[in-house]
């Protein structure tokens, strides 16, 4: 069986995307990856879905060759290499930098809610006309809305083992220990080693943002040209709202009860 021109497309994309998260990672030969590797990538991007059958090959190697025109392979050596053309790197390459620009941006803060809410019991929508990822309940949604990616459980405990494996080597008993137990127990980013603080974060960022980018892609709907914003830029009434929003939503109630409300705001909300 040989793979419709969809399916070719849809290969070219994953390839692609697994050597841009190998760059976006600065990898410091990011355009080069065991066969095994790039597999185990693709496998990542798909929920372990992917299986080279699909396509109507015997088995990976025997898939590549469909896709020449983008990847080498080099049989030479042992494990076999795969390699991004040179004339194709540069689609790639900028994105690079990602990790450094990460310092300096975040992305926008509904889209950032809603991928990682998953533990408020919300359903995210993309509203359309507003171009805003929305809480679907509250803004009266229809339910034939296209509803953003969010995480569940099961997908951070993905993230969390992946990061943990990419970050294990030199690393000490300790560390290794507080690790494996932030794996384990789900606990938060203060539980990691101090020194691997910083890379989750950035590895979370990263994840995010390719999960947006994936859903926007897939819905043919053109990515907000503010989808990354500064960190000094000031919030929009819009990202303000659902960030208060977010917090009151995890306060207790003795928590709530101390919260201040300021006297004119009151005012017209009993008008």
């Amino acid at each position: 069986m040989n793979e419709t021109p969809k399916q070719l497309e849809e290969l070219q994309h994953l390839v692609l995307m697994a050597f841009r998260t190998a760059a976006q990672q600065q990898k410091p030969e990011w355009y080069r990856m065991q066969g095994c590797v790039l597999k185990n990538r693709l496998l990542n991007q798909t929920d372990r879905s992917f299986n080279e059958r699909d396509y109507g090959a015997e088995n990976f190697s025997a898939l590549l060759t469909r896709i020449d025109d983008l990847v080498e392979t080099d049989h030479s050596v042992t494990p076999y290499m795969v390699e991004l053309r040179e004339s194709l790197r540069s689609r790639i390459e900028p994105e690079a930098s990602a990790e450094a620009a990460e310092r300096t941006q975040r992305i926008r803060a509904d889209l950032w809610h809603a991928i990682i809410d998953y533990s408020s019991g919300r359903n995210w929508a993309w509203d359309r006309s507003r171009g805003l990822a929305v809480d679907a309940q509250s803004a009266g949604m229809a339910t034939d809305e296209l509803w953003m990616p969010t995480l569940d459980e099961s997908d951070l405990r993905e993230w969390r083992a992946r990061f943990a494996e990419s970050s294990s080597e030199r690393m000490s008993d300790i560390e290794a220990n507080d690790l494996n137990t932030w794996v384990r127990t789900g606990l938060g980013t203060d539980a990691l080693p101090r020194r691997l603080r910083g890379p989750w974060n950035g590895w979370m960022k990263r994840e995010v943002l390719e999960r947006l980018l994936a859903f926007f892609t897939e819905h043919e709907i053109e990515a907000p040209t503010d989808l990354l914003v500064s960190h000094e830029s000031r919030q929009s009434p819009v990202e303000l709202r659902t960030y208060i929003s977010k917090c009151i939503a995890l306060m207790s109630e003795d928590e709530l009860r101390e919260l201040r409300i300021p006297a004119d705001v009151a005012m017209r909300a009993h008008r």
